[in-house]
């Protein structure tokens, strides 16, 4: 009984008990992200299909089959998503850093003409309960609601499961991938 007691207090003293990250079919929760240039915005998008592609700084050779997936959508014109790519800085926020990263996010959003959006706060992998150092991938359809959700490097199953929720939006494979 003593030690139940005392197991109690220090759930009480540290925080209680924290948050389930979210699953399959649960609201995506929501969470601020930031471009280059400053500008805020809330994700989910309101009312807009979401392709999420997180990662941070160490987690760039694990997600690039999983990318060759999206990919397959993402040249296509008028698709019926989102692409939103989510670099997560909460490492690099302190200056300098935060500078270097930021200019380098500018040159690849250049490259890609794509914009990718900074999460200065790791708000984003706290929310889904998301590993450092790995990438992860995310579908939400038109409601808000979380379609697919892996993290890691993604074996050919995951991928096709991937590949099944954008289609499930609707989304069709651009011509020859």
């Amino acid at each position: 009984m003593r030690r139940c007691g005392r197991s109690l207090l220090v759930l009480l003293l540290f925080g209680g008990v924290a948050a389930a990250a979210p699953r399959i079919g649960d609201p995506m929760p929501t969470v601020q992200v930031t471009d280059t240039e400053g500008r805020t915005r809330a994700l989910p998008f309101e009312r807009e299909a979401l392709v999420i592609c997180w990662e941070d700084d160490r987690s760039s050779k694990i997600k690039q089959p999983a990318h060759a997936v999206v990919g397959r959508y993402s040249d296509r014109v008028g698709h019926p998503f989102e692409l939103v790519l989510v670099a997560d800085l909460e490492r690099w926020n302190f200056w300098p850093a935060r500078g270097r990263a930021l200019e380098s996010i500018k040159k690849k959003e250049a490259e890609t003409h794509s914009i990718v959006w900074v999460d200065l706060k790791g708000a984003l992998r706290k929310a889904f309960g998301l590993r450092k150092a790995e990438s992860a991938f995310v579908v939400v359809d038109r409601d808000g609601r979380i379609r697919y959700l892996a993290q890691g490097l993604l074996d050919e199953a995951q991928r096709r499961e991937l590949d099944a929720a954008i289609a499930s939006l609707g989304a069709v494979p651009a011509p020859g991938r």
